[in-house]
């Protein structure tokens, strides 16, 4: 089992970035993703029905490194997840939306 970390943090410009954009996670290792909220801001993070079976939902606190549950994959899936930061009502970003892919 491998656990994959994802990144959200504030780029020098005082964007939110999430990285790494594009997350793989395989079905045959029983991969968990994780998220890893640097920015010091509340945020969401939501992904649809697909990848972890049903829709996922969670609220990750900021501060230093704050991170969600580990979550597992079950279902083979491609989606674009969203990462919202609270306080400053804006999407982080990936290259475009991040995207996971599940195989």
């Amino acid at each position: 089992m491998a656990e994959v970390k994802v990144h959200v943090y504030r780029d020098s410009e005082g964007e939110f970035r999430v990285y790494p954009p594009v997350v793989v996670l395989h079905l045959a290792t029983d991969d968990r993703m994780i998220l890893k909220n640097h920015t010091g801001e509340d945020l969401l993070w939501d992904v649809p029905a697909g990848p972890f079976a049903a829709s996922h939902r969670q609220d990750i606190a900021g501060g230093d490194d704050g991170g969600g549950d580990a979550t597992q994959a079950q279902t083979p899936a491609a989606v674009s997840y969203l990462v919202y930061m609270v306080g400053s009502r804006r999407n982080a970003k990936g290259n475009s939306d991040p995207i996971l892919i599940v195989e």
